[in-house]
């Protein structure tokens, strides 16, 4: 698979005008399927006056105001304020801010509805753990400047139960301490055969609502279509006793676009995807400078954990994404601290993967029989208790370009592997990569390969450690390609160990890998040195310098600086020279020349 083959894979964020449009072409099918019409707009508006929820006296309350809607016809008490007729956007607005506590029960919504308290500075429906806040049997509701708390469901949906297909959108919104037995603690969305559930979060929270007994303890959608739009959201703090703590989507086809928005701190107790988990046979899930931080999963998947199918490779964009913090299995032995990715299409593009941990295998990431690429990313930090730091990658095609993998860590015990990067079966492809600082208890400090075919090309390994052998590299396939790379200053385990075959112009310090070139090749520290990512740069007098095989030379380095087609430099890092000379005549006509 060629990285122009994964770029295909589903359009890029330019491509498609950004995540919202998701939204609007689901919604749009949806309409178009029914054989329906976009309705004439109708516009009655109904003021709540009466904070109460008995009914007593002659305010309108919030419980009036809904039932007024639901039937289409003013009463004494909840007067149409509009010279509309009541139709497709009808609203309900508030005269004052104020908490109203449900005493009556859940609120029955069966006609399309805006609920907007942003002329107050907001509202609050409370259930006072008594019901469930709002079951919803209509096709559209918005809240606006809501917050829903409360609510409380012996089955799904705490704080908002929608059994049938159905667009639920909240603006500047709170759904906060919600708590239901099933799925959803704080809200249930499913459709059916045909049909598409649509959640947007604009602005809002989800927090701290609770599945006591099931899946997507802050959100759950099931069914047939599951369409999910957050732009500036944040889903924090919830628990599910097993999928899914933030967010849980179990649909045929699913549809999820994350902008400016964080999954932070949610729990899955004893199973997989504690800040999002998504199976589905066709998914496509994009993210955009959105942070995925601190969630915890019992099983697989600290933060987020997706599962497509075997017939058609489902696909995942993200890009600015920041994953950091996360954990997987403290339930039992676990895999992919930030991520758990199968049967998927990945590209991670100018993102970060940092902090996170395992109790099995993959720190970082894991891809089990999927594809992924990364470009200009950087994955630091990351600890597997047993394989695969960094990245663990099995049966897969893995694709890592101008990317960073540092100071990862692989094994608690002797015999763990790929602190950096493990890869087992299908195919590797690294460039212009920088790997530096892993430590494995095992073999391969920045590289474990077991690949069916691997090829490094411009990639520089530096300061990692494997207690057994391959402190850069070891390759136990042999059929790694090694091409204008470096592989030194490993502080344990030797350079290289295995098979690899390396070309003439790479150069591996101590010699090992049969390589042709050794000796120091000078590098500086890692450091910033341009570019998204770190690399480490090289020294004016690295026997690197304008070494490499021409035929085989990049055309930008790590940084996207140009390289010297007829003689570039071998690793990552392509050495500008940037001295300033001067020459000054002296009075017996010699020049010298001196250097800044």
């Amino acid at each position: 698979m060629s990285k122009y083959q994964l770029l295909a894979t589903r359009e890029s964020r330019a491509g498609f005008g950004g995540p919202r449009s998701i939204l609007s072409r689901a919604v749009q099918t949806a309409i178009i399927s029914a054989g329906l019409t976009v309705p004439v707009t109708q516009a009655a508006q109904i003021q709540v006056n009466g904070f109460t929820d008995d009914g007593a006296g002659s305010l309108c309350t919030l419980r009036e105001a809904i039932a007024t809607i639901n039937s289409g016809s003013a009463t004494a008490d909840c007067a149409n304020s509009s010279a509309d007729a009541f139709g497709m956007n009808d609203t309900i607005v508030f005269a004052a801010s104020n908490t109203i506590t449900l005493s009556a029960g859940e609120l029955a919504i069966t006609q399309d509805v805006s609920i907007d308290a942003s002329s107050v500075s907001g509202a609050t429906i409370d259930a006072a753990n008594n019901s469930r806040v709002i079951y919803l049997s209509a096709d559209n509701l918005t809240l606006t400047d809501i917050t829903l708390s409360g609510g409380s469901s012996s089955s799904t949906g705490g704080a908002v139960h929608a059994p049938s297909a159905a667009t639920l959108t909240l603006s500047n919104s709170i759904v906060t301490n919600n708590q239901a037995d099933d799925e959803g603690g704080g809200i249930y969305l499913s459709s059916s055969t045909g049909t598409v559930s649509s959640l947007v979060l604009s602005n809002s929270t989800v927090s701290y609502n609770n599945s006591n007994y099931s899946h997507g303890g802050g959100i759950a959608l099931v069914g047939n279509h599951s369409v999910v739009e957050l732009d500036t959201a944040s889903i924090a703090e919830n628990v599910a006793s097993y999928h899914g703590g933030g967010l849980y989507i179990g649909s045929n086809y699913v549809d999820v676009a994350l902008t400016d928005s964080n999954v932070t701190n949610n729990v899955a107790s004893t199973m997989s995807g504690g800040g999002m988990h998504i199976n589905s046979p066709q998914l496509g899930v994009n993210l955009f400078d959105s942070q995925i931080s601190g969630n915890v999963a019992g099983l697989d998947g600290g933060g987020l954990y997706l599962y497509g199918t075997t017939a058609v490779y489902s696909t995942v964009s993200l890009q600015n994404a920041e994953f950091s913090g996360n954990t997987a299995g403290v339930y039992t032995a676990g895999f992919g601290g930030a991520m758990y990715t199968r049967y998927t299409r990945t590209m991670i593009v100018n993102s970060t993967v940092s902090a996170n941990d395992a109790t099995q295998n993959g720190g970082g990431i894991v891809q089990i029989d999927s594809e992924m690429w990364l470009r200009d990313t950087t994955l630091s930090g990351n600890s597997a208790a047993q394989d695969g730091g960094g990245i663990y990658s099995d049966y897969s095609n893995l694709i890592l370009e101008r990317t960073t993998v540092s100071s990862n860590s692989a094994g608690s015990t002797a015999g763990h592997d790929g602190a950096g990067v493990w890869v087992s079966g299908g195919t590797l492809a690294m460039t212009n990569s920088t790997v530096s600082g892993n430590s494995a208890a095992g073999m391969g400090g920045g590289l474990y390969n077991d690949a069916d075919d691997g090829t490094l090309r411009h990639v520089t390994f530096s300061n990692n450690q494997a207690v057994g052998s391959g402190g850069g590299v070891h390759d136990a396939s042999g059929v790694l390609a090694v091409i204008n790379s470096i592989i030194a200053n490993s502080a344990a385990g030797g350079d290289c160990s295995g098979g690899a075959m390396l070309d003439a112009a790479s150069i591996v310090e101590d010699g090992s890998c049969a390589a042709t070139r050794s000796g120091d090749p000078k590098l500086l520290p890692l450091a910033d040195n341009g570019g998204p990512t770190q690399t480490h740069a090289l020294r004016a007098n690295s026997a690197a310098v304008s070494t490499a095989s021409a035929a085989q030379c990049e055309a930008l380095d790590q940084r996207s600086e140009t390289r010297v087609a007829s003689s570039c430099d071998v690793g990552a890092f392509e050495f500008i020279d940037q001295s300033v000379f001067y020459a000054i005549p002296t009075k017996d006509g010699k020049v010298v020349i001196i250097s800044l």
